[in-house]
């Protein structure tokens, strides 16, 4: 019988492209072969096996993000302590996506709604301040497509001030997630996301002006 740290060497081969066993078994939402797999790795070696980056810096989480896995990604994360969770869903990708880019540029709700629940309120804060290669956050992408329900998850859980810090946050162009919205037609979406900030508050957010000069 091969022991649990054979196992996980084994495990831990990967193909031409960087991606393991994990990564396809995520990636093809194949979820009983992925609790085979976890299980037959020691509890403390599974973080090791799950951060696991492929060529293209995705973990096995990245690549259920982006295709809205959530149970495989509640497989994986159910195994992991606070702190190597929130290890895990800070790594990014070599386009500087975390999982929660990935599944935000999706429309994946639930997807989002399970990782912005797996961390606290603070750490909720710093990972939606993470920017891209673009400078785009999480949130730029779901305003990019106007995926109001997505960014109703992301953010109902913050105080004002985070919220406004984060609307306020601009991409490379320049662009805030309430220039995405406006731009993309998506009037509605913008109204509710800001109808907790006071009406200064609002007018600082839509006067923020980006690369080509344009406010809101």
């Amino acid at each position: 019988m091969i022991s649990p740290n054979a196992a996980n060497k084994l495990l831990s081969i990967a193909d031409q492209e960087g991606q393991t066993i994990l990564h396809n078994a995520a990636e093809n939402n194949h979820l009983e072969i992925l609790n085979c797999i976890l299980d037959c790795v020691p509890a403390p070696e599974r973080f090791s096996l799950i951060s696991i980056q492929d060529k293209s810096g995705s973990t096995a989480v990245h690549n259920s993000a982006y295709k809205g896995y959530t149970q495989i990604i509640q497989c994986m994360l159910s195994t992991l302590s606070e702190t190597e969770t929130l290890e895990l869903l800070q790594l990014q990708n070599i386009n500087s996506n975390t999982a929660l880019h990935c599944a935000a540029d999706r429309g994946h709700t639930e997807t989002v709604e399970y990782i912005v629940n797996s961390v606290s309120i603070p750490d909720l804060v710093r990972q939606l301040h993470m920017q891209n290669k673009d400078g785009k956050t999480p949130l730029h992408y779901a305003a990019d497509s106007g995926y109001g329900e997505t960014l109703k998850a992301m953010t109902d859980r913050l105080a004002v001030a985070d919220l406004l810090d984060i609307l306020s946050i601009q991409d490379k162009e320049g662009d805030t997630t309430a220039h995405l919205l406006t731009r993309g037609g998506y009037t509605k979406t913008l109204n509710s996301m800001c109808q907790r900030l006071s009406p200064a508050q609002y007018r600082q957010l839509l006067n923020i002006q980006n690369t080509a000069g344009s406010t809101l």
